[in-house]
């Protein structure tokens, strides 16, 4: 048998229920808390149902980037165009210079604003 006294702050209030009360509250709360498992687990079932459903996306799904236009140039970069379009000559004549190779191109004018450059 032990006696353990502290300080009356640490102290729980006592409670107005029975310990039958208490135990149906826990019941009930059990009932609930298995409820709302069961819910949780029909809601993981239908979302997997859905996604079989729906096919297989190859990992390019509603997140994926659309597709842009390069048909002129297939190897062009859009990402970080705008580092590029102030001087792409420089651009070029720096990653050239990283990689030891000689910068050789050719520009030809095919519109206002519309060049084309080859570079060998």
């Amino acid at each position: 048998m032990f006696i353990l006294q502290g300080p009356e702050e640490d102290e729980e209030p006592e409670s107005d229920m029975s310990v039958t009360e208490l135990k149906q509250k826990y019941q009930e709360k059990l009932t609930a808390l298995e409820a709302e498992h069961k819910q949780k687990l029909l809601e993981e079932e239908e979302r997997i149902k859905r996604e079989e459903e729906r096919g297989i996306d190859w990992g390019m799904g509603e997140d994926a980037d659309e597709e842009t236009d390069l048909t002129e140039n297939p190897y062009a970069v859009t990402q970080n165009e705008d580092l590029y379009l102030e001087d792409p000559k420089k651009t070029l004549r720096g990653w050239f210079e990283r990689e030891g190779e000689e910068l050789v191109y050719d520009v030809e004018e095919k519109g206002f604003g519309h060049f084309v450059c080859r570079i060998e």
